[in-house]
């Protein structure tokens, strides 16, 4: 008798009926098959991984987008706070200006009546003979 039995030509392998002794091609294709697996899930977390970098990335950009809208708001409303405080300081220094003009004529009209008030009080005669 043989080792093998034998049934419609094919021979038993191992303990399992009818399943033949495992050929080279059939082990490179194992191996190749479970390759691909391991390249397969490698390949699924790579593109999960770079699925989250580029979602990071997005909202890294948003922010910055926002930063960068209120920078401009910012620098707008500090364009107008120095524009009203040009057109203040222009205003206070024209009012300076004015008040420094009256302040001028009314020390000459000062003046001018400490002059006729000391004119007035010397007497007439004096005012004759100091001519």
């Amino acid at each position: 008798m043989t080792t093998g039995r034998s049934l419609a030509g094919r021979t038993c392998y191992g303990h399992h009926p009818f399943t033949a002794a495992p050929t080279a091609d059939a082990k490179t294709d194992r191996a190749t098959l479970a390759h691909l697996r391991r390249t397969s899930r490698t390949d699924e977390r790579q593109h999960a991984d770079h699925q989250a970098e580029v979602t990071r990335l997005l909202d890294q950009i948003d922010r910055q987008r926002e930063e960068i809208e209120r920078a401009r708001l910012e620098a707008e409303r500090a364009r107008e706070d120095a524009e009203h405080e040009r057109g203040h300081t222009h205003t206070l220094f024209n009012q300076v200006k004015d008040l420094a003009d009256r302040l001028a004529h009314a020390e000459a009209e000062r003046a001018r009546a400490v002059t006729e008030l000391a004119q007035a009080r010397q007497s007439w005669w004096r005012r004759l003979i100091d001519r």
